[in-house]
């Protein structure tokens, strides 16, 4: 009995280690564990696999490609690698290594946690851009970022105009994020607004301007104490001496004398105060002026890492463009013929056509005769239901809210539970209701002489005594819902906050066009100041009046 056992552990261990293998173990648990623990997990097969954590890294690697591409186009935000680039492959492609590049940009500082990347997760940074490549030449060498720059800096770059009141540099960041990566984004400015400081600034500074210098004063007078203690008794009776003079010449001053400098100092050393009497003449120096910032215009510049986000974008905005010339589009429709009457009439009444036809013939109605008719009234009420809908909603686009909200929640006060019955509402006539007896006596009960409503009521009866018992029931059992987190919306304490969290219809109106269109543009407009001016001199020449004059 026991050699059979025997044979069958074997067998078991046999198949298990040829199907599936040994379990994968940490180190530190063989280290520790004893082997007869190893040979039970084995022999019953139920043995707990270590649990990995897999990083969520995506978002990491599409970050660090962003600045790379950023970096390579010359962003002004970024330390310039241009000069890392010393070296080529053997395809002639140009190459720096990762790790000079990821110091230079102190990559710890910008992103969090890039230690987790390893070898593999760099390199698959590749597979996200075209710009450029990060690979190895050599087996088990360090990695190589390749970059060849064939950069167009003119075709990547947008013109924006007409930017809404308000719109700074991040604001107009978020939309333009929204097609593809952003190297440089530059809104131009006013002339900085420059104030004078008030005056209990400039008095504050003056109290503790005075501080300093007395407790300045004491340090010294205290240091000169300390240094004085060395010195021998008859210095000190000579320095008594001098003292007690000087106070015999200060006593012998006359009273006006005093009064008349201690006045003067006294109004030197006091700041001028404002005052609401204009006709005191101002004897201090005029106040500081300081820039408070200036202003953001209403036209900028964008320029892309690619020529397609900048194709996109112009492409979006180009109803807002006004050189496209919208008379010609008009014209075009004019010659158009229009229907005499749209689609959905047409279908209807032809539906409603072949419906009357068909009803006519009633005796005389055949089977497919009778199945047309059914189908044709089905498909005129789903139409019907169809654009019944559209025009609710249409409705609750225009008027900016739902239909029957009033009707709603007036219905469902007078019903339990906020949910509708199942039966009917009894409607009275001029919407009175009819008042309630007091006796139940005299209360006309409708007549159910015959069996059958008996039973059926009954019936029905029960079956909402056992519809209620199960809901009921149901309502013990169900487990109350999660609530889900609330979304964060945008601070409004950050500078690319938008009023009415919505970037699209902040931008409606801006127009966007190429640098290449921008500068055209501008030369035309320049021209056309110059021959202006120009006409104005002439005119200016030849009047009869400047003659005379």
């Amino acid at each position: 009995m026991t050699d059979t056992t025997t044979s069958n552990n074997s067998r078991k261990r046999t198949r298990y280690s040829s199907i599936g293998g040994p379990s994968k173990r940490a180190r530190r648990n063989s280290e520790k564990g004893g082997g007869k623990q190893k040979e039970n997990r084995k022999s019953t097969g139920k043995s707990k696999k270590k649990l990995t954590i897999r990083r969520r890294l995506t978002g990491m690697k599409k970050r660090i490609c962003e600045l790379f591409e950023q970096a390579l186009t010359d962003s002004p935000d970024l330390p310039v690698i241009n000069h890392l680039f010393k070296t080529a492959d053997s395809s002639g492609t140009p190459r720096a290594p990762l790790v000079e590049i990821l110091r230079s940009f102190r990559i710890s500082n910008l992103i969090k946690n890039t230690h987790h990347l390893n070898q593999f997760h760099w390199a698959s940074i590749s597979n996200i851009t075209y710009l450029f490549k990060i690979e190895e030449d050599e087996p088990g060498g360090g990695l190589y970022l390749k970059y060849r720059p064939v950069y167009k800096k003119k075709a990547c770059t947008v013109y924006v105009d007409n930017l809404p009141e308000g719109c700074n540099r991040e604001k107009l960041l978020r939309i333009a994020k929204c097609y593809g990566n952003v190297t440089e984004l530059r809104i131009a400015k006013k002339p900085p607004r420059m104030i004078r400081v008030p005056r209990a600034k400039e008095i504050t500074n003056w109290v503790k301007n005075k501080e300093d210098e007395s407790q300045h004063e004491v340090n010294k007078y205290n240091q000169e104490k300390e240094e004085d203690g060395t010195e021998s008794e008859a210095n000190k009776d000579s320095r008594k001496e001098e003292e007690d003079d000087e106070n015999e010449t200060n006593d012998s001053r006359t009273g006006e004398e005093t009064k008349e400098k201690e006045i003067e100092e006294g109004a030197k050393k006091i700041p001028e105060c404002e005052t609401n009497n204009k006709n005191i003449p101002s004897t201090s120096k005029p106040r500081r002026m300081i820039n408070i910032g200036s202003r953001p215009r209403s036209f900028g510049f964008i320029r892309f890492v690619e020529e397609e986000p900048a194709e996109r974008m112009i492409h979006d905005f180009r109803v807002n463009d006004p050189s496209i010339p919208y008379l010609k589009a008009q014209m075009m429709n004019q010659t158009l013929t229009k229907r005499p009457r749209t689609y959905r009439e047409f279908h209807i009444m032809r539906l409603v056509r072949e419906i009357r036809r068909l009803k006519q013939r009633k005796r005389r109605r055949p089977f497919l005769m009778f199945h047309r008719l059914a189908r044709l009234r089905g498909r005129l009420s789903l139409f019907i239901r169809k654009e019944r809908k559209c025009r609710s909603r249409a409705w609750m686009l225009l008027n900016g809210g739902t239909r029957r909200v009033g009707w709603r929640r007036s219905y469902q006060k007078d019903h339990h539970d906020g949910r509708t019955s199942t039966h009917s509402i009894n409607t009275t006539e001029n919407n009175q209701k009819t008042a309630e007896p007091t006796d139940s006596a005299n209360v006309s009960r409708p007549s159910t002489s015959s069996a059958s409503a008996r039973s059926s009521d009954r019936r029905s009866n029960n079956r909402k005594r056992k519809l209620q018992e199960y809901r009921n029931l149901k309502r013990k059992n169900v487990k109350p819902k999660k609530t889900k987190r609330k979304r964060k919306h945008h601070s409004r304490k950050l500078p690319s906050y938008i009023p009415g969290r919505s970037v699209k219809k902040y931008f409606t109106d801006i127009q966007v066009i190429s640098l290449s269109r921008y500068e055209e543009l501008k030369k035309e407009y320049l021209e056309m100041v110059a021959a202006e001016k120009a006409k104005c001199a002439n005119c200016s020449t030849s009047s009869p009046i400047s003659s005379h004059l």
